[in-house]
């Protein structure tokens, strides 16, 4: 604006003084688009998203695992906001943790069989071997790298951000209101990588006898197992 007005006072030629119009205006109207621009490091949307994961009623999720192309692994996870948490890996078992009551409920679905199993004082959701994504990027204070490409998921335009300070290659893509959607994982040397996608719902509502440990109708307790 200084320019502007020093050569509406200057004798300079219409040119000149086009030109620095055409250049004030330009500036005017770049404000905006770098204020709103993320950060080069998608440090400040990273936040955002990675408080989904401390602050939810419910998550659930689907996880596929993948090997030479050929699926592996499908498994079925909800968690509430008290981290108790159920796997359903199809119709071959469930498990039930509770940390609050340290309490694991194993059920073995073609036998119709249960188990209850004790767990440590510091177990909690994310320490379950199927939720330890849940727990690196809950505590996750590395750098994150935004990236370039804008993917389409379910008709949501979707933002990357690469976790760049770990030994497992992991990507998670979330909306620009920092809604979590899909998260990437490949783990194993190149060539034979076992690639694993989670696919994230928050909020929905939940029957309360799905995290239940009690036992359910037509099952027997096959046992309580000790920590010794």
């Amino acid at each position: 604006m200084a320019r502007l007005d020093e050569t509406r006072r200057a004798p300079r030629s219409t040119m000149t003084a086009r030109r620095w119009a055409t250049a004030g205006v330009l500036a005017i109207l770049m404000v905006p688009v770098l204020v709103m621009m993320p950060s080069s490091n998608g440090s400040v949307a990273f936040a955002e998203v990675q408080a989904y994961f401390n602050d939810f009623r419910t998550m659930s999720a689907r996880m596929t695992t993948k090997m030479n192309g050929d699926v592996v692994l499908t498994m079925d996870i909800v968690v509430d906001a008290q981290d108790r948490v159920r796997l359903d890996s199809g119709d071959q078992f469930s498990f039930i943790i509770d940390p609050n009551r340290q309490v694991m409920l194993q059920l073995f679905h073609p036998q119709q069989i249960a188990v209850r199993v004790p767990i440590q004082d510091d177990d909690s959701a994310a320490s379950a071997p199927a939720l330890d994504w849940l727990a690196e990027i809950r505590e996750y204070q590395g750098q994150s790298r935004l990236i370039e490409e804008v993917r389409t998921i379910d008709d949501e335009a979707v933002l990357g951000f690469r976790l760049t300070d770990r030994a497992v290659d992991m990507t998670l893509w979330a909306t620009e209101q920092g809604r979590p959607v899909l998260l990437e994982m490949e783990t194993g040397p190149e060539g034979a990588a076992a690639t694993t996608e989670i696919r994230f719902s928050f909020d929905q509502p939940l029957d309360p006898d799905r995290i239940s440990l009690a036992v359910p109708q037509g099952y027997s307790l096959s046992a309580e197992v000790d920590d010794d």
